[in-house]
Order: C-alpha cells, then structure tokens, then sequence
C-alpha cells in the first residue's frame, strides 16, 4: 500500500511540475503594461493653465513698466459662469486688441481708441479659450470700470494648439466690415525671457483685415504671441498707433510666474 501511494503521489508532483513549466512558457512570464497614452498632438487645454490664484508679471521692454494678470474668482456672464483675468495695470492698455481699440464698442461701433482694460471674463473648454465680456476703465466718464460683453466672444485660443490651425477670434459684419484671425505659425520655438528660456514654444500670428474678407493676404501680422506648455503666454508684441499714425512697437515679456498646485 505505501508504495502505491508514493507512486501516486509522484505522479501528480511530476504532473504539477510539468503544467507549471509549460503553462509558463517564455511568451507567459512577462508583465502586462498598459499601453501609454498617446498624447495629442499640439498643446492641448490642460497645458494652458487657468487654475484660481494663477499669475504672470510682463514686462516691457521699451519702458520697463510692469502689470500682472492674475485670475481671481467668477462671474456670471449670460447664466454661465465665467472666471475673471484681472489686470494690475490701470493707466495704459497692454495688448493688442485693447491698444488698437478693437475692444469697446459704442452703437455697435468700435471706438478704435486706447482704453486700459481692467479685467476680462473667459470659460476654457477642450476645444477653445473664450472671452465674453470685460471691464474698461474709461476716466472721462467714470472712476469705475464699465463692464461690457463681447458680440459675439470671442475665441482668443483654439485647442490643441498645433501647426496650420487658425481660427477667427471675432468678426463684425456691419460695414466697415472686420476680422480677426490667429493662426499658428511654429512650434518648438525657443524663446528667451526674464522668466526663463523655453525651448516648446509655439508662435502664434495675429492678422486684422478691414473690408471684404475675400481679400485678406496673410503677409505680415499685426501681433505675434508665444505660448509655453504649462506656462502660457510667455512673451508677446505688436505694433501700438494710438499714438502715432507710423506705429510704435511694444514688446512684453514674463518676468515672474505663479502657478498654484
């Protein structure tokens, strides 16, 4: 009897040795990784940071003068809530838009005059940057800043970022006909500013066209902004002529950046 049960219990070691051993084969005995996400190609939303409590201080190249924009609380704009981009700087405009008067209107009519804006409202999607309204400082008619809606918003940034794409970021069809449109000209464009060197960059065009939009020529724009991966807006020009009919070339750059965790 006991030499039946040693052979039986042979046989069944032998056979559970040989199931382990074919069973784990060398196409078996790896690790299952799971495949890493693709990441899309461009700069996407979530690279381009919206978060409360984030800053970023330009400054200017010509007159050293400096404002920071920093994104502090909501609004309710047309029953949906938007986040507010306030601006430290209340005695000149600082961008494009603003410098060249393409931001308030008054019947309808852009009142292409310089008027510092003071805080702008924008929901961020996947897709896209809005802006919806914003305050302008007007100090002939008040000592507070008037609050205005865009129409229609405007479309600053479209996501991802990539190059080729453009976009229109607002058009007025009311003669004199106008459009605004960005279009991304480069990426992985090393930029140099007080804040830092970024070496991703993406360079995006700004072009403005009065009249019939079949006839736009996209030779030589009228603003230029660089964008960073998880930074944002990191440097910025274009040419000013609220002041001069010639035009005076202003040019920012980030010197300090706050971004909470």
């Amino acid at each position: 009897m006991s030499c039946g049960i040693i052979r039986y219990n042979l046989l069944k070691y032998i056979l559970v040795l040989a199931i382990f051993v074919w069973g784990c084969g060398e196409d078996e005995i790896f690790e299952y990784e799971p495949p890493s996400p693709v990441k899309p190609t461009g700069l996407s939303a979530l690279e381009f940071p919206t978060k409360n409590g984030s800053q970023w201080t330009y400054i200017a190249k010509d007159t050293q003068e400096r404002y920071t924009l920093s994104i502090d609380g909501v609004k309710d704009v047309n029953g949906f809530t938007n986040r507010r981009l306030k601006n430290s700087a209340r005695n000149a405009p600082t961008d494009f838009l603003s410098a060249n008067g393409w931001y308030f209107r008054f019947n309808g009519e852009y009142i292409l005059w310089p008027f510092p804006v003071t805080t702008t409202y924008f929901v961020k999607t996947t897709d896209a940057y809005i802006e919806n309204a914003f305050d302008v400082f007007i100090e002939i008619l008040s000592n507070e800043p008037i609050f205005q809606k865009h129409f229609p918003p405007r479309k600053l940034w479209e996501f991802p970022l990539q190059v080729g794409n453009q976009w229109t970021v607002f058009e007025k069809n009311t003669p004199p006909k106008v459009i605004d449109i960005r279009r991304v000209s480069s990426d992985k464009v090393k930029v140099t500013v007080p804040s830092g060197t970024y070496t991703d960059a993406y360079l995006i065009e700004e072009f403005i066209h009065i009249g019939e939009n079949e006839n736009i020529v996209f030779d030589k724009p009228d603003s230029k902004y660089w964008i960073a991966p998880d930074v944002g807006l990191v440097k910025y020009e274009y040419t000013d002529y609220s002041a001069n009919p010639e035009g005076v070339k202003k040019v920012y750059e980030l010197m300090k950046i706050i971004i909470p965790e």
